[in-house]
């Protein structure tokens, strides 16, 4: 009897169990990742739900909505909606629905676990889940400059297309884009043409560097020494049309030049019309810095009656406070006019391989041609002699 009781209540629990399938269904929501994880402040993550029905029971109008929630938020990249209709048939280990968002961080979130509120409804029905999102620390990008040069390597007052060359890295921990670098220009500096203190560097990666050039004229006024300025870079650091900017302090340092002084002029014999000499120069360089092949070269306008055997005579090296000559055998043409002639003068240097040219006026003077000279000689002799022939005359007179 008890035996037949047990038959019977097992028959009527597997019926039941039955009748229970066939009448319930359900779904099961999983997060199955977040990429990235954490998530980075001002970037977007992408959640996926694995969503799994249980029961025979077919479920319709299936509706997913994930909340917006700070620090979360959906741009026109997806949204928060998500239909999928109907399902009928319960699911096994292989056969699940997978649900995809992708939301933007905040910029400005902290790092934190936050909630994310997901709801479905189905059949009317609604559940609503909380799931766990992780947010890290923000990725800032920061940059760092390496190495300051300058071509010449020791730059100097008084150069043209000076160059200076900076490295830029990016030693932040994301991209870097649309950079632009632009040295700021201390008193007694100016572009050596449009913008040539501006450079485009482009996409820097995150642990990478770009190399800026800029081409800046130094006054001759440039005082030497060390000059405090700034690297000024703008830049943006994600897909958004954003610029930021930051400024960066740097060194440049200017050094003396070779700079000279005339300490004689010697020009020998008298020069006169159609005649030769010798102009003996002297100078001193009274500048910061050593110059190696000094040279002295004389440019004269073609209107100037001269003619140079050498136009350029070689010194060699001048060290600071150092004395050099330099000797120029000309002629004076013929007509020359008696009076003083300036040339120019120029004292050519080497510093560093780059030619350093200093410009001084040489005055000559011309005096009275030979026949001039002889003019006035005979005129003076013929002045005494009618002189003498007058007194002579008025002295025999008085003496009757």
């Amino acid at each position: 009897m008890i035996r037949k009781i047990v038959m019977i209540l097992t028959v009527l629990m597997a019926m039941g169990a039955v009748f229970s399938t066939a009448d319930y269904g359900a779904l099961d929501v999983t997060l199955l990742n977040q990429d990235k994880d954490p998530a980075i402040p001002g970037e977007y993550v992408e959640l996926r739900f694995k969503v799994e029905k249980q029961g025979n029971k077919e479920l319709e109008n299936i509706q997913f909505e994930l909340e917006e929630q700070y620090p979360f938020s959906f741009d026109n990249s997806d949204t928060p909606v998500k239909e999928l209709g109907n399902w009928k048939v319960q699911t096994d280990n292989s056969q699940y629905y997978t649900l995809f968002y992708k939301l933007k961080v905040d910029q400005n979130a902290l790092e934190d676990t936050y909630n994310l509120t997901l709801t479905q409804n189905a059949d009317g029905v609604e559940v609503s889940r909380d799931f766990e999102v992780r947010v890290g620390e923000p990725r800032n990008i920061k940059f760092s400059l390496g190495d300051v040069k300058t071509t010449p390597q020791k730059l100097i007052p008084d150069f043209d297309e000076g160059k200076i060359t900076i490295d830029l890295t990016n030693i932040g921990e994301q991209d870097a884009y649309q950079v632009v670098s632009e040295m700021q220009l201390v008193e007694g500096m100016e572009e050596s043409y449009g913008y040539s203190n501006r450079e485009n560097l482009g996409t820097i990666e995150e642990g990478s560097s770009k190399t800026a050039n800029f081409y800046i004229d130094t006054f001759e006024n440039l005082s030497s020494g060390s000059h405090e300025t700034v690297l000024n870079v703008k830049y943006k650091d994600n897909e958004e049309n954003v610029v930021k900017q930051i400024e960066i302090p740097f060194t440049i340092r200017v050094f003396g030049k070779p700079q000279y002084e005339i300490n004689t002029v010697n020009v020998t014999p008298n020069l006169r019309s159609q005649s030769a000499g010798d102009a003996f120069i002297e100078i001193t360089n009274v500048g910061e810095q050593d110059a190696d092949l000094v040279s002295v070269q004389i440019f004269k306008d073609s209107s100037q009656p001269f003619s140079f055997d050498e136009k350029s005579d070689f010194i060699g090296k001048l060290e600071q406070g150092d004395s050099g000559q330099a000797l120029f055998n000309f002629d004076v043409n013929s007509g020359a006019a008696a009076k003083e002639y300036k040339l120019t003068m120029q004292i050519r240097s080497v510093v560093d391989g780059n030619v350093i040219v200093e410009e001084k006026d040489l005055v000559i003077p011309v005096t009275s041609s030979e026949a001039e000279t002889d003019n006035t000689f005979i005129f003076i002799i013929a002045a005494l002699i009618i002189g003498g022939v007058a007194g002579y005359f008025v002295g025999r007179k008085y003496v009757k």
